[in-house]
């Protein structure tokens, strides 16, 4: 094939595609189409790579919110076991002082011992074993009471009021039967002095049956009542 059958055969070509204009037309299509995958490509990329982005953040995100929430469960947690301890370890000091408290001398009910220094040795060892029950209930309640919860110090707080007035009765008058101990009060004062007990101990007794009703609420996780009855009007 010659030059000028090569020639012939462009000239053709350029004639059947309308001349230069169908040329420029038909490159001008060719490269927008290239340019716009190119630009569409880039903007695929650029989506997945800011998708990509969004979804470590939002993993970051999420797990630092999941420490947060764990460290916050812990703490909840840790406070529960917390007041659960210091007011199994209340009721504990209460039971005791409970028993102390019926142990005290008392008029009534009361076995009498034919050896009257025995018998006063036994009221002064009942006496010493209910102030020391009382202190030991009161020491707690103070040093632990933002440990346990308002309702139940209140509570044992009203509780330990009648507690608190038999162990001053009890230091001076440990033990109100020996002798002329309790002579200035008189016979009907001192009738008094023994109702006045027994009326705390009765108080004491039915506080403390309301204080372990609020207890086993807490403990079941039931709403709290405040026993605003525990003291008497």
């Amino acid at each position: 094939m010659t030059l000028k059958d090569v020639a012939e055969i462009c000239g053709a070509i350029i004639v059947s595609l309308g001349g230069g204009a169908g040329i420029v037309f038909a490159l001008s299509s060719y490269l927008g189409k290239v340019w716009a995958q190119r630009g569409l490509e880039k903007q695929r990329q650029e989506y997945t790579r800011l998708n990509l982005e969004f979804t470590h953040q939002l993993d970051l995100a999420s797990r630092r919110v999941q420490v947060e929430l764990d460290a916050v469960g812990h703490l909840h947690k840790l406070r529960a076991e917390s007041e659960f301890e210091k007011a199994r370890e209340l009721w504990k000091r209460i039971a005791v002082l409970r028993t102390a408290f019926y142990c005290i001398p008392k008029a009534g009910g009361a076995l009498v011992n034919p050896d009257k220094q025995k018998e006063h040795e036994y009221h002064l060892k009942c006496s010493g074993d209910f102030v020391e029950a009382y202190n030991q209930a009161r020491r707690l309640l103070d040093e632990e009471t933002l440990s346990i919860p308002k309702s139940i110090a209140d509570a044992a707080t009203a509780l330990l009021m009648f507690a608190q007035e038999e162990a001053i009765q009890t230091v001076q008058y440990p033990d109100p039967f020996y002798d002329d101990s309790m002579v200035m009060f008189g016979e009907k004062g001192r009738a008094e002095w023994f109702t006045h007990r027994s009326e705390n101990l009765l108080d004491f007794n039915t506080g403390t049956d309301k204080l372990q009703v609020l207890m086993r609420q807490h403990l079941r996780g039931e709403t709290e009542q405040t026993t605003g009855n525990a003291a008497r009007p």
